[in-house]
């Protein structure tokens, strides 16, 4: 049973290493009208495939589980951050 979980991981990180991923950045082209510790982020997708050597970077199980699954995580966070941004600047503009 074990052995079968390792090969299992061991499958899905091989996998993981062959596609796409969407990771938060900051967004350089937004200037905040008032002066806030927070910056605002936006999503973009990395072709991890590239900095491994590989050629073939859209297909397999790896890129159809790990571009989504990265999306939804990272999308959650910059959201998080965007709308903690928004109550930053509305916070600071007002004093």
């Amino acid at each position: 049973m074990e052995k079968r979980l390792t090969v299992l991981l061991a499958a899905l990180m091989a996998g993981g290493v062959s596609g796409c991923v969407v990771v938060p950045t900051p967004d350089r082209s937004y200037a905040s009208p008032c002066q806030t510790m927070s910056t605002r982020m936006t999503l973009m997708p990395i072709n991890v495939a590239s900095s491994t050597g590989s050629y073939d970077s859209s297909t397999g199980m790896g890129s159809l589980l790990l571009f989504p699954a990265t999306a939804l995580v990272s999308g959650a966070l910059v959201g998080a951050n965007n709308l903690y941004n928004m109550g930053e600047e509305r916070i600071s503009c007002k004093a």
